[in-house]
């Protein structure tokens, strides 16, 4: 057996739910444990595309230290991964197309059809503590989308006209701060990226051209200032990664401002809970400055992995330990 241990970090959110007397955890373990309604993995499947072609799934539901443990699973159905042989004598090395059927056994059932997993993130809850370990394509921000739609749409769990967010908390030292003044400018940047979309079709359906426009949150903004100006959308070049554009949003008043726009500000502050803690600066009436990463609780942990394979208990324990150590350093409340 391959034992090894890999660095990874740990992440801390708060589940915020308006109106609403029931705890996350609470919610979580009758909808999906104990012959909840959605006790069976597929009927906890979220489709996020309308051919229904890509998927999100509330996956292995347990209870351990008192705390309620998932994953977070995300695939794309028949998506294909490749594979390289590597051979020092080879003056190229081999690489190879595996499908999903490749995968499946003789005489495997069709209801146990294997797919290729593209992401997968773990996190535990305890009352509306959230401790959760992401993957490049699997955030906090996808978590409480899929929280979301599982207990709102899906079960009607959450209050219908309150709002439901995983909220950061700042660390002890950046809420004196924040207590001692209050925030001034917010700055916001980002590297700009692009997305191929079709130009136009022929008659026989094929594509005549591509496009590269703006994408993601810096798209948006790009695309609405361009909007409102009356302008076309921009073209850009399929080589935009190498340009090394980034787009900075900066929101601040000159001498002074109004109680609602001060609140207008620490909103703003609050919204950028799911941006990258390297693309968020907040500046202080009093001439502090605040990083992204001063206004969330992390940590860094060592995993340890089986065979390639997550050891999940020892991830649980480590997690319950985090989470305990920060209520017990009164971190959080």
């Amino acid at each position: 057996m391959r034992n090894e241990k890999k660095a990874r970090k740990l992440h801390y959110k708060l589940a915020v739910i308006s109106k609403g007397t029931t705890t996350l955890q609470q919610m979580l373990q009758t909808v999906v444990l104990n012959n909840g309604v959605l006790s069976k993995a597929a009927d906890r499947e979220e489709e996020l595309s309308e051919v229904g072609d890509s998927f999100r799934l509330l996956n292995k539901p347990l209870i351990h230290s008192g705390m309620f443990f998932a994953q977070l699973m995300f695939w794309e159905q028949n998506q294909s991964h490749s594979a390289i042989t590597i051979d020092k004598l080879a003056e190229s090395y081999l690489v190879r197309t595996i499908q999903p059927s490749d995968l499946q056994s003789q005489g495997n059932a069709q209801a146990q059809k294997e797919e290729f997993l593209e992401s997968i993130l773990y996190f535990g809850v305890l009352d509306n503590h959230i401790i959760l370990m992401s993957s490049p394509s699997l955030t906090a921000r996808q978590l409480e989308s899929h929280l979301s739609w599982l207990l709102g749409t899906k079960t009607q769990n959450l209050p219908s006209d309150g709002i439901f967010s995983l909220s950061d908390k700042p660390t002890i030292t950046t809420i004196k701060k924040l207590e001692n003044s209050p925030a001034r400018k917010l700055s916001y940047g980002a590297p700009i990226k692009a997305e191929v979309r079709e130009d136009s079709k022929s008659l026989n359906n094929k594509v005549k051209s591509l496009q590269f426009v703006p994408a993601g949150i810096t798209g948006e903004l790009i695309l609405a200032i361009f909007k409102d100006l009356g302008a076309p959308a921009p073209k850009l070049d399929d080589a935009l990664d190498d340009a090394n554009l980034r787009l900075k949003l900066e929101v601040t008043y000159l001498r002074q401002t109004t109680k609602s726009g001060q609140q207008f500000l620490d909103q703003l502050s609050n919204s950028m809970r799911h941006a990258h803690e390297e693309d968020v600066v907040v500046d202080l009436a009093n001439g502090t400055q605040l990083k992204g990463k001063d206004l969330k609780l992390s940590t860094n942990i060592h995993v340890q992995f089986n065979n390639g394979a997550i050891d999940e208990n020892a991830l649980y324990h480590q997690m319950h330990t985090w989470l305990v150590s920060l209520i017990n350093e009164e971190q959080i409340s």
